[in-house]
Order: structure tokens, then C-alpha cells, then sequence
């Protein structure tokens, strides 16, 4: 049943399931599933190395996209200079992009800073697809994530296309 708004019979409900997801015009949210963590991690390899930020999605339709935004805190845990970590994103064990080349601190002072992103998948599937952020430290480290109790976020959103 399609909602209905006349002069004479005001406004009708909406039954459950009346509305799927391919009903929606492109562009609209279909679902999100977001991941926290508050977990203190130092990182100090040059290999790349898997963090607590990983979730999993389920397209509903081949031709959706996925919208994933991530964002934590990061701290140059050393005051050596020339410091560097990068990140990288991780579609089902195989990475898709490199997010960044590198954070590269040339100060020898501990930093706090931040670290954010935003990417446009097309997995061009509707079988469950796990999405996870990745890092190494190629230059001098330690480097730690949500220190002193910050919190970092990914968040993938199943975007109609």
C-alpha cells in the first residue's frame, strides 16, 4: 500500500515491506553499519598490519555503491624525525587503495593529529563484503591509535545506484 494524502481521507499508513530498497531513487542511504573502537594500538612495523577496524556490509543490489568513511586519532608516539605511517583499505583480504603515501612527521616533538577518509566502492555484488583498514609504519615509529581514550570510526553506508 503507497501512502496516500487527499483533502477528504488525510493520510493513509504505510504498511511494513510496502517500501524496498529498489523502490528508492538513486543516491539514497539503504543501510549503514559502523564500527568504534576505543582500543589504545601502537604500531612500529613496516609490515602492513590489520587493526580493530573491520565490518562487513551486504549489498542489496549489484548497481549499489558503497560509501565508507573512516576517521581516528593518530599520535607520533617518539620524537624522532621523519616519522611516517600510512593506511590502506582492504575490500574482502585485497587491497584497493593506498589512503595516503604517507603521514610524514619531520618534527622531533610527540604529535597528536588526525586521520580521515572518504571512498566510493563498486562491489558489484550483493554477497556479504568485508571492508578493513590496514597500516604500517615505513619510517620511524611508534605510532598509536586512539590514544588516552579517543575513538576512530569506519562507517560503510550502501548507497542506491
Amino acid at each position: 500500500m503507497a501512502l496516500e494524502l487527499n483533502g477528504t481521507t488525510g493520510v493513509s499508513a504505510v504498511q511494513a515491506g510496502a517500501v524496498e530498497s529498489g523502490d528508492l531513487p538513486a543516491g539514497s542511504v539503504i543501510q549503514v553499519v559502523s564500527v568504534k573502537s576505543f582500543n589504545e594500538t601502537d604500531f612500529n612495523s613496516s609490515a602492513i598490519t590489520t587493526t580493530d577496524y573491520s565490518a562487513s556490509i551486504t549489498p542489496s543490489s549489484t548497481s549499489n555503491k558503497i560509501l565508507i568513511l573512516f576517521s581516528l586519532p593518530v599520535r607520533k608516539n617518539t620524537t624522532t624525525t621523519n616519522a611516517g605511517i600510512s593506511f590502506y583499505l582492504y575490500k574482502n583480504n585485497s587491497q584497493i587503495e593506498r589512503l595516503n603515501n604517507q603521514l610524514l612527521y619531520e618534527l622531533s616533538d610527540e604529535i597528536y593529529s588526525s586521520f580521515a577518509f572518504n571512498y566510493i566502492d563498486n562491489p558489484n555484488t550483493t554477497s556479504s563484503t568485508v571492508y578493513d583498514i590496514r597500516v604500517n609504519v615505513p619510517t620511524a615509529g611508534p605510532f598509536r591509535i586512539n590514544d588516552a581514550g579517543d575513538v576512530g570510526e569506519l562507517i560503510l553506508m550502501e548507497i542506491a545506484g
